[in-house]
């Protein structure tokens, strides 16, 4: 997992302008919670109070199915059968009653906040041609 932060480099502020940080998980998981764990151990490492951010994201790497996971000899099972069973209703409500319905409490704003600040545009969003058939071109 690496997680990395972003300053603009259009400001006054010297280089450096981006910070990463990466974490090698000790068994791969599809646990959210501990994936959010994990970033909030690496954004701690980067984050830096004076500064101001314009970009900060997450890349996962070395995604794998899970009927392939290399397991650990040292390390307790990738998910327990609990936490796994979490997961599963997490995402059928947010199947049933729409996406980021349900979400770890890390990841949300109290209802007086508003919409997220991170959160982007959608309306600035370009358009799918490759990948959505409802988005090509239709040329008469």
């Amino acid at each position: 997992m690496t997680v990395f932060l972003s300053k603009s480099r259009y400001g006054l502020e010297p280089p450096p302008y981006s910070y990463s940080a990466v974490l090698t998980l000790p068994v791969a998981t599809s646990d959210t919670v501990e994936l959010v764990r994990v970033a909030r151990v690496a954004l701690k490492r980067l984050w830096q109070p004076k500064n101001r951010y314009t970009k900060a994201g997450v890349i996962l790497d070395g995604v794998e199915p899970a009927s392939q996971t290399q397991l650990n000899l040292f390390e307790a099972g990738p998910l327990s059968e609990k936490r796994a069973k979490l997961m599963v209703e997490l995402d059928t409500l947010n199947r049933r009653f729409g996406k980021g319905t349900v979400q770890l409490a890390a990841l949300s704003l109290s209802p007086n906040q508003g919409r997220a600040p991170w959160k982007g545009k959608i309306q600035w969003r370009t358009p799918q041609y490759t990948t959505r058939l409802e988005d090509l071109l239709m040329v008469s």
